[in-house]
Formats: structure tokens, sequence, C-alpha cells
């Protein structure tokens, strides 16, 4: 089986203060081979072990596909726990619709607001 040009994309970042989507390109059999890899990868992640780890030719960090969680069991004990979630997995055409309809739809926001802005008179302007 060929390889199969495919998007990788997730988000990193705290989510309030800053939050960066990364695009990465991999050569993959599918999305499927990519994601048993990846589930692979991640069943050998320890909490304080390696940092990183490489399939299909990139490096990702494990921070940035884990939900860490503490449950509280007694005054002084915490039981840490975390949930792994996988990145979007598409192809480069299903990658490039997404990214025009959402430029689309950022373009119609944008213009929007600057309609909006615009419609309101000021004192000696012509309303349009």
């Amino acid at each position: 089986m060929s390889n199969t040009p495919l998007v990788i994309s997730y988000s990193v970042g705290d989510g309030y203060t800053f939050t960066a989507e990364i695009v990465v390109p991999v050569m993959a059999e599918s999305k499927e081979a990519f994601l048993d890899a990846f589930d692979t990868a991640m069943a050998a992640y320890e909490p304080h072990g390696n940092e990183y780890f490489s399939i299909f030719g990139q490096t990702f960090e494990y921070r940035h596909f884990i939900h860490w969680s503490e449950e509280q069991i007694t005054k002084r004990r915490v039981r840490e726990t975390y949930d792994s979630f996988p990145p979007t997995i598409q192809t480069v055409d299903e990658w490039l619709l997404a990214s025009q309809s959402q430029s689309k739809r950022l373009m119609n926001e944008r213009h929007g607001q600057i309609f909006t802005v615009s419609t309101e008179a000021s004192p000696g302007v012509q309303k349009i």
C-alpha cells in the first residue's frame, strides 16, 4: 500500500491565555494507520518518563494530547488521572476544504463587523 499525505492538527496552550493550532504534514498508509500508531505511542506514556514520541517521521509532545484531572481522596491525598485524546487527522483535500470554509466564515464575520460599525451615521456624514 502506498503512503498518503495527511494533515495532522491539534491545539496547544492552556485555552485561556494562549492557544495556537499546530498543523503538521505526515505520510502514512491511511488515517487508521496513523491513529493506530498514535494510540500505541499514547499507551506507552509514563507521567515522569519521556516527554516526546515520534511516529511517521514527526515528533510530538505527549502533553499536547493529555488532559490531567485531580480527585481528592483524603485531606492530604490527591489522585491524579489523565485522559488522552487524538489530534484531527485529515487528507490534504479535506484540510484545504475546511481551511477555505473557515477563511470565508472569518471574512464574513469581519465584513459584518465593519458593516455594522459603518451603518451608524456620524454628525455631518450622510448615512448610506
